[in-house]
């Protein structure tokens, strides 16, 4: 193997490693996860920055081509693969979720896109085929003391009241009314 193979599969190998870490947010405390992931990622651009410049400097116009195109193709990955949560909380929420971490908690068979699916005038019975049970289910009163026939079905709790996504439907008569995504800074 060349030895700028080598190194662009360790370059490779240290941001996966960052963004595996991330993803599944090993870190529990935020304080130790925001310094986490600021030490990776400032010795992974050391890292970067040393291997493209030498790179560029020797004239290796391929290896500083897959320097360059590393970062590009691991966030184009994560993209990919957490498509349907980034379209409902955007792009600005996945980010504060990769740097603060999250602390997000579903139901076993719950997935995003299930969840994307959901829609106003939806049967109960249509919902529960797509995101399946939810974790709580409340009644959800617009007044105080009022009684009401409209019940929150919740899909996302917080573990450590701490940063988190929110995944909220609302059913009146056993048909969707609304539907809640966002993600919470705490």
């Amino acid at each position: 193997m060349r030895k700028d193979t080598k190194w662009t599969i360790i370059l490779f190998g240290t941001i996966s490693i960052l963004a595996f870490v991330l993803n599944l947010g090993i870190t529990s405390g935020t304080d130790f996860h925001v310094f986490v992931f600021f030490t990776v990622m400032i010795l992974a651009a050391i890292i970067y920055f040393y291997w493209l410049i030498k790179g560029l400097l020797n004239k290796q116009w391929f290896f500083s081509f897959k320097v360059l195109a590393t970062p590009l193709i691991i966030i184009a990955v994560h993209f990919l693969l957490n498509y349907d949560r980034i379209k409902m909380d955007g792009k600005k929420a996945e980010l504060y979720s990769l740097i603060l971490g999250e602390n997000s908690n579903y139901p076993s068979d719950f997935t995003h896109r299930g969840f994307r699916q959901i829609q106003i005038g939806m049967t109960k019975k249509e919902l529960l085929s797509l995101v399946g049970e939810p974790l709580q289910i409340w009644p959800y009163n617009y007044k105080v003391g009022k009684t009401s026939d409209t019940l929150g079905y919740k899909y996302c709790m917080d573990g450590l009241d701490t940063h988190h996504r929110v995944r909220i439907v609302l059913l009146r008569s056993d048909t969707v009314i609304s539907i809640g995504h966002d993600f919470y800074f705490d």
